[in-house]
């Protein structure tokens, strides 16, 4: 039974850390403080338990997959938390720009509009910076408009003044 303790702490203990991970890029040192605590308890107890063991294959075997397990609901947790904001560019055709800019900005969304040259053709470069729950609907507003529109993300780590959505 020690391999699933050491397989579901292992869990834990890596989860917190892809969260602390990404609270650090994007310079949250608190929360990131915090996480980091009880990371590193959790991982000293499974490593002190796993010492105490080492004979015994399935307990590295468990912590092995505990460590992967841990990274994929590590992640899971921090796309449905999706923490912190992200920069959306947005690139149309010219004509379509009007439209689009309008419907976001009628959504809330702050958008800045910049003209751009493609092969062919001008265009326009839409750029808004909003919190990372809010990019599934501008990009279902976005293609609904302009299903052929190409679009970028880039996450922030911090800014100075604009307009975000309330």
């Amino acid at each position: 039974m020690t391999y699933l303790l050491i397989f579901f702490s292992r869990i834990c203990d890596v989860s917190l850390s892809t969260m602390r991970t990404i609270l650090v890029v994007q310079g949250r040192k608190i929360p990131a403080a915090i996480l980091g605590f009880f990371e590193v308890v959790i991982y000293i107890m499974i490593l002190n338990t796993l010492m105490q063991s080492m004979d015994n294959v399935f307990n590295i075997i468990a912590y092995g997959l505990g460590f992967a397990a841990g990274n994929f609901v590590g992640i899971s947790i921090e796309d449905k938390l999706a923490l912190g904001y992200i920069s959306v560019q947005i690139i149309i055709r010219e004509e379509s720009e009007h439209e689009l800019t309008e419907a976001l900005r009628k959504r809330g969304y702050g958008v800045t509009v910049l003209e751009g040259h493609g092969y062919e053709t001008k265009n326009s470069v839409l750029i808004a910076v909003i919190g990372r729950k809010e990019y599934d609907k501008l990009r279902y507003v976005t293609k609904k408009i302009v299903p052929n529109s190409f679009i970028t993300v880039n996450s922030i780590k911090q800014w100075t003044g604009g307009f975000f959505k309330k």
